[in-house]
């Protein structure tokens, strides 16, 4: 009987910690996926996209198990519709070949903690314009408030590796933001 009830608390416990192993959470609308260029050298672009949508599943409170997004490349927003057309156009996003940018996380490591906000290194496959590229993201995460996780990722990145074009009026190189909160 003391063995029954042995394995019986055992088995208990075990579904106790399956059942915590993720949470799902859902990128919200209020999140900010953006991109900075210089334009003549000296004079920030910026822009976004308006569309959106990712899965965040963390395993424990910074323990991410599995983080993803999509971005609507005809959702880019940067104050000028001369330039949001162009850069829709192929020798930038090549929005009606290439619909999508896709970001999936492949790793991350934890390079400082302070009170329940983590900071370090997140590597992401990254896909714009139809060519897929690892990249690296500076990235902090704040689960201050654990039903509502707050990721931030930065990162440089250029746009020659993507097969853009580009202008001769700006850089090559882009600083992309990303300022995402989750809900379940």
């Amino acid at each position: 009987m003391a063995l029954k009830s042995l394995v019986a608390l055992i088995m208990c416990a075990f579904m106790g910690l399956v059942s915590v192993s993720a949470k799902e959470f859902h990128l919200k609308n209020d999140s900010h996926i953006g991109f900075r260029i210089k334009k003549m050298g000296f004079m920030n672009v910026k822009g976004h996209f308006k569309q959106f949508s990712g899965t965040l599943n963390l395993e424990s409170p910074h323990n991410i198990k599995s983080l993803q997004g999509e971005i609507v490349i005809d959702s880019v927003f940067s104050d000028s519709k001369k330039r949001d057309k162009h850069l829709l156009e192929a020798d930038y996003f090549n929005a009606s070949v290439n619909p999508k940018g896709i970001f999936v996380m492949t790793s991350y490591e934890i390079n400082s903690t302070e009170e329940r906000l983590y900071r370090g290194t997140m590597r992401a496959n990254l896909t714009l314009n139809g060519v897929e590229k690892n990249i690296a993201f500076d990235y902090s995460l704040d689960i201050s408030d654990a039903t509502m996780p707050k990721l931030t990722l930065e990162s440089k990145l250029n746009i020659k590796d993507f097969g853009m074009k580009g202008s001769g009026m700006h850089s090559d190189e882009a600083m992309i933001e990303i300022e995402t909160l989750w809900e379940e």
